[in-house]
């Protein structure tokens, strides 16, 4: 998330509030301490298929498994 007075990335989050579908955030901004506020809507409707844990969401034929003792 960036700053929208520096455009630094580091913040953080200093409060959080749910209303229903909608999350709010309180961030201050640890490079010029501008504070600000995100708003998050909460998609009920989204369907999670095609998605996995991994963080580079592969699918799971195209994850390969190793051996971290078989040696090279």
């Amino acid at each position: 998330m960036k700053c929208p007075k520096c455009g630094a990335e580091d913040n953080t989050v200093i409060d959080t509030r749910k209303y229903n579908t909608v999350i709010s955030r309180v961030r201050l901004c640890e490079k010029c301490q501008h504070i600000f506020s995100t708003k998050e809507n909460i998609d009920s409707d989204f369907s999670h298929s095609g998605y996995n844990k991994r963080s580079n969401n592969q699918p799971d034929d195209q994850c390969e498994l190793f051996d971290p003792m078989e040696e090279n």
